[in-house]
């Protein structure tokens, strides 16, 4: 297991003791500490070029089995778009993944940064990865309400319906998590359908419905093919709403909360 003197060197930025302690143990340069990540991840994740560079140079594999997290993963979860570079240029593969099968794509779009996501799809990072639950980058995107960064994937090909191993898809994410209606829109527009379900038999807008996300529901009722959606059942056997009833969403929320209850929903949707 690798010495705390290595995370102290790093952790302190301290590229000469870093230096030192390489000459000292070399046979070190590769173990293990307590987190399960090596001192190349370490370095990674904290961002610190001076010292990542230094392991680079005395022959820090990027690629040590069984290693917690990988230094590209390290680099992409923190936004650090300069070390990401370092990494990829001495060979990094950008599909490594983490124990949990995330890869620095995944990482990167979760936290929406833009240049990291670019550099990981010009080195070849897969646009459809799949994390051990079956999640795409795109429905990280999703999930975060980062539509430019959902922009960044649909534009090499993402599937905008892939969905995980519970049946949601990106819209489904999109509509569930966060007031982010230009997400939603994008997706549409992308090809995906209100029609979607989960495997539970929920679709968007009851997701939508339930966490009050009033733009999100708007961007959804402008959708082809919303009326039939919302004549569907959920899967507590509620419709969102009777048939005959316009699918127009006024200003007010009133039962919005409750869509699987037999409550009215009359002043949700305007009855013509």
């Amino acid at each position: 297991m690798a010495t705390s003197d290595f995370r102290e060197a790093v952790s302190s930025g301290n590229v000469e003791l870093l230096t030192a302690l390489l000459v000292q143990k070399p046979g070190l340069i590769d173990d293990f500490h307590p987190c399960g990540c090596t001192t190349l991840c370490l370095a990674a994740s904290g961002g610190l070029d001076a010292a990542v560079r230094t392991l680079l140079a005395a022959g820090a594999r990027q690629d040590v089995p069984g290693q917690a997290v990988p230094p590209l993963v390290g680099a992409a979860l923190h936004g650090h778009e300069s070390t990401l570079g370092l990494l990829l240029g001495a060979g990094g593969d950008a599909n490594a993944i983490n124990e949990s099968e995330t890869t620095a794509l995944h990482v990167a779009v979760a936290g929406g940064y833009q240049g990291c996501i670019q550099q990981l799809l010009a080195a070849g990072a897969a646009v459809d990865a799949r994390d051990c639950d079956g999640v795409t980058p795109l429905c990280y995107a999703a999930r975060h309400g980062h539509t430019a960064s959902a922009r960044q994937l649909l534009a090499v090909g993402a599937d905008v319906s892939a969905a995980d191993d519970t049946g949601n898809t990106p819209l489904l994410f999109a509509a569930s998590r966060n007031e982010q209606p230009d997400t939603v829109a994008l997706l549409l527009g992308a090809g995906a359908s209100v029609a979607e379900t989960t495997r539970s038999g929920v679709k968007a807008l009851h997701l939508a419905a339930s966490k009050g996300l009033m733009t999100v529901l708007r961007a959804l009722a402008e959708a082809p093919g919303v009326l039939p959606a919302l004549q569907t059942r959920c899967f507590e056997g509620a419709l969102l709403l009777p048939p005959g009833w316009l699918t127009w969403v006024p200003q007010v929320a009133i039962n919005c909360r409750l869509p699987y209850s037999s409550a009215s929903q009359e002043s949700f949707f305007r009855v013509p």
